[in-house]
């Protein structure tokens, strides 16, 4: 069914195998107990009632729910690895794309109010020359703290070899009878350490179906010594009152009282007679024992030909015996869902599966599975096999929610146990479940994934700048989280101008400290997408994402492991050349009144970043075109005096005219070298006058510090490269350069310390 599932080419065939392998989920989560299952069929004889409720013998989907869920302690709690002996299981289906669905996890895995499921297999298809085949039956009762399993009884194989008595030894095709048994949750014990009613007379003949909400009875009651001892049960009987919510040795409180009575059989080799009734405990044990003696009175000897009824303290009343000339026939009165006895007189009346999250139409191929507080039904329609159909709601919307956090917390649990290679596999496998699940139903909320987003992306802040490996990592968790959000989730117009903001400042700590900007260049594209598909003027933004591209390509170009720093540095003036086609007609048709003074304060911010983001190239016309642009930004601004900012973009054009004389292919080194020192000395006749009139009121401490660390800066670029002996510019650059070093000096000596 996997192999149809994952490789089927036609979708019919991969929806049947699905509803095939949803329902088998779904049936061993409600039929069993921490994944443990003593059920009524097994194969091969020799396989039945295993003493190791978890055997590698024993049910395979035991081994299957290993590797789905993971095995888990009697409190709920995961226990550390994987066992060994589920391997081959494990890899099974772990390897495989498919995953139960969640009202599979939901019931296997938590405990809810006592439900009871049972299934009627049905007539099962005849060999060829064989036998009419045997319909099965099965009754689970699962509680809180135990889960009640019908044994149930010989099935033959359908093949003529069955009335060989001798034969029938040997075949693998039989079902035969198991103990009835109660398996409480909360203790790892053995199967011999379970009340019990064994297989009477023998396997072929024996009929285990007294199961009901609770209530069973039959031959041959096993109580082993050690529950009556730990419970300080009186072991003459015939009644039998342990309370398993006392504080017991080695297993504590495991939350359920039993009550049993059993009595000789007088009878053939049956041992005993008896019933038992289990129930959560809520209520006060010593009025729970009352009111089952006060309203229950049976003889001694039991008798098999007998029928009685049992009244329990909630006043539930059950009709049973323990013999009928009819396999088939319940040996109790069968309960309805809404616990009213019934008139049912045969087995062979009920559908394929009865119970409150597993239910079906009688054996037409129509079953429904819900779970607890969670009503609306996943619907699996087998009815006409050709176009089999899986509809409904696969699960509500809290289940989403809470696997999205439950993935989370267990990636960030691997990321701070520096697991960064399975954190991040984790965070891919949540974002694909919740893309399969959407396809299920697209109403589903996706804030939970986006929060956890946010997270990683928190993470990666505060990395940075002192733990780049962290930063990174943590990153490339939000990566995924967002492309998924942001091509695939339909979010709305905030959501995508919120997701364009966000998605370019990750860009950022995807390329910091990385040997390749290829994500980093991945995340600035997207934003830009998404910043596109936005109403109203986004040109800013769009530039300010080509402006960080090229800002991180420049950065890679540099890191030590970066295998072709040639390639991103061409990419750095090629992502640049961008915003810088995009900013020059917006500056240019300055004055505009659309533009705020916040526009213009990030325009003319972009257009100086530009300047240096020219690096590498041979000529320098790209970067003097930037700054002129800023200057004519700035002339445009009016809030406050600008002559600084434009200082400092000519020393920008003097420094980037500086390294294009160094870059080899350069046309004209001198000329650059020229043009530095001149574009220095631009800068430093803006710089010296406001200098020289200190102390200025409108001029801050920032301000201050700014002027001082310019004249720093020109010192170098104002006179390197001068030639020799000295032309009249050299003499004039020289001189700037001492009256530069002096106004600094007494700046810095005006300014706190």
């Amino acid at each position: 069914m996997l192999n149809l599932y994952e490789f089927a080419t036609d979708h019919t065939m991969t929806v049947g195998a699905r509803i095939v392998l949803d329902y088998l989920a779904v049936k061993f989560a409600v039929s069993s107990n921490r994944k443990r299952q003593v059920g009524p069929f097994r194969r091969r004889k020799e396989h039945s009632d295993l003493d190791d409720l978890y055997d590698i013998h024993g049910h395979p989907h035991t081994g299957f729910w290993q590797m789905y869920a993971g095995p888990s302690a009697p409190d709920g709690t995961p226990y550390p690895g994987f066992p060994n002996e589920w391997a081959i299981e494990g890899l099974i289906v772990g390897t495989s794309t498919y995953r139960p669905p969640a009202a599979a996890y939901v019931l296997a895995m938590t405990t809810y109010p006592a439900v009871q499921h049972r299934f009627f297999q049905g007539p099962r298809p005849t060999a060829p020359h064989g036998e009419e085949t045997d319909p099965g039956v099965e009754t689970y009762f699962k509680s809180r703290s135990f889960l009640l399993t019908a044994g149930g009884m010989f099935l033959n194989s359908g093949s003529s070899s069955d009335s060989d008595v001798e034969l029938f030894t040997g075949t693998n095709g039989t079902a035969i009878a198991q103990a009835t048994t109660l398996m409480p949750t909360r203790a790892d014990v053995l199967f011999h350490e379970l009340i019990r009613f064994d297989p009477w007379p023998d396997s072929r003949n024996a009929v285990n179906t007294a199961v009901e909400h609770g209530f069973a009875c039959g031959v041959n009651l096993r109580i082993p010594d050690k529950w009556l001892q730990l419970t300080l049960t009186p072991a003459q009987g015939p009644w039998y009152f342990m309370n398993f919510n006392t504080d017991m040795p080695d297993y504590g409180k495991l939350g359920f009282y039993v009550a049993a009575y059993r009595t000789s059989s007088g009878a053939g080799t049956m041992d005993n007679l008896g019933l038992i009734y289990a129930t959560e405990a809520t209520t006060d044990f010593t009025e729970w024992t009352r009111k089952i003696l006060e309203r229950n009175t049976f003889p001694d000897p039991l008798a098999v030909e007998g029928q009685y009824v049992f009244v329990a303290p909630n006043d539930e009343s059950f009709t049973f015996r323990f013999f009928t000339e009819i396999k088939y026939r319940p040996y109790i009165t069968p309960f309805t869902v809404d616990h009213t006895q019934t008139t049912l007189d045969v087995f062979t009346g009920l559908p394929l599966v009865q119970g409150p999250y597993l239910r079906s139409d009688m054996h037409t191929g129509y079953l429904e599975i819900s779970y607890p507080d969670c009503d609306a039904p996943l619907r699996l329609d087998f009815r006409n096999p050709i176009h089999a159909k899986r509809t409904g709601t696969p699960a509500c919307a809290s289940w989403y929610q809470n696997l999205t956090r439950a993935y989370l917390q267990r990636a960030l649990k691997l990321f701070h146990d520096s697991n960064y290679r399975a954190a991040h596999a984790l965070t891919m496998e949540n974002v694909d479940h919740f893309r399969r699940a959407r396809l299920d139903d697209h109403t589903i909320s996706s804030d939970a994934l986006r929060a956890g987003a946010g997270q990683w992306h928190a993470t990666a802040q505060a990395a940075h700048p002192h733990d780049i490996p962290v930063q990174l990592a943590a990153a490339h968790n939000a990566w995924p989280i967002y492309q998924f959000l942001a091509t695939e989730d339909n979010p709305t117009e905030q959501q995508r101008a919120d997701l364009a903001a966000t998605i370019a400042d990750l860009s950022g700590y995807l390329a910091f400290g990385s040997p390749t900007a290829t994500d980093a260049a991945a995340a600035t594209a997207l934003s830009r997408d998404l910043f596109a598909q936005l109403p109203g003027d986004h040109r800013l933004d769009i530039a300010g994402s080509w402006t960080g591209e090229s800002q991180y390509h420049h950065e890679v170009s540099f890191h030590p492991n970066c295998p072709d720093p040639a390639a991103e540095q061409l990419s750095q003036r090629n992502a640049a050349a961008q915003a810088l086609a995009i900013l020059a007609p917006m500056a240019e048709a300055l004055p505009d009144p659309a533009f705020t003074d916040a526009d213009l304060e990030r325009m003319a911010t972009t257009l100086v970043r530009l300047i240096g983001l020219t690096w590498g190239a041979t000529e320098v016309s790209a970067a003097d075109r930037a700054g002129a642009l800023a200057r004519t930004v700035y002339a445009n601004l009016h809030d406050h005096d600008h002559r600084i900012d434009i200082a400092e973009i000519w020393y920008a054009l003097a420094l980037r005219h500086h390294e294009t004389s160094f870059v080899a292919g350069c046309p004209d080194v001198d000329g650059e070298r020229r043009r530095q020192r001149a574009a220095a000395a631009a800068s430093a006749s803006i710089l010296i006058p406001m200098a020289q009139h200190l102390p200025d009121p409108s001029l801050s401490n920032d301000d201050l510090a700014r002027i001082a660390s310019i004249f720093d800066r020109l010192l170098v670029v104002l006179t390197f490269g001068a030639p020799v002996p000295p032309d009249a510019d050299a003499l004039e650059n020289e001189r700037i350069a001492e009256t530069a070093a002096t106004l600094r000096d007494q700046i810095r000596a005006l300014m706190p310390t």
